[in-house]
């Protein structure tokens, strides 16, 4: 059992080290205004993918839906999110591995969503998903743990809501 877990934990980390040295992960840019810590609810009915909790959020004015899915390394925006925000996406793709396989995404930059009047994360980069999904007309992408971790953000599941601060 021993024998097979270590080559399973190299592999693993390989390909991690491997997944984040294609795309340059930018720490997200947190900031509050006039506040030192912020809660947000947070959802986890039917109407988010794949049963992952999500918040609601707005970028350039427009109001969606972030999945939060801790398991992601970077944030995703979806072609739902580009398309109804507006959001420009640069010339040149870059590499990105989804756990089977290399594949290209376009990269937006410069990406600012608002999860409350009080608080808002910048993105100098974000990898764009390269389908999009008609099940949700409002869904703007995962919102993942790096964003979280730089928010220093505590769920609690009992009562469903997300506290961030400084």
């Amino acid at each position: 059992m021993i024998a097979r877990t270590i080559p399973a934990i190299i592999i693993a980390a390989f390909l991690s080290c491997l997944a984040t040295g294609c795309v340059s992960h930018q720490r997200p840019i947190v900031s509050f205004d006039g506040a030192n810590q912020v809660t947000i609810s947070y959802s986890d009915t039917n109407g988010f993918l794949y049963g992952h909790p999500g918040i609601e959020a707005s970028i350039n004015g427009v109001s969606g839906s972030l999945m939060i899915d801790t398991g992601t390394v970077a944030p995703l925006l979806s072609r739902q999110a580009v398309r109804l925000c507006g959001i420009v996406l640069s010339p040149s793709p870059n590499q990105w591995w989804d756990g089977q396989r290399m594949v290209s995404m376009e990269m937006a930059t410069n990406v600012t969503v608002r999860l409350t009047p009080n608080f808002a994360i910048h993105w100098p980069e974000v990898a764009v998903l390269s389908t999009e999904d008609k099940r949700e007309t409002n869904f703007f992408g995962f919102l993942d743990y790096g964003t979280l971790r730089a928010a220093h953000a505590v769920m609690d599941t009992n009562k469903k809501t997300i506290t961030l601060s400084r």
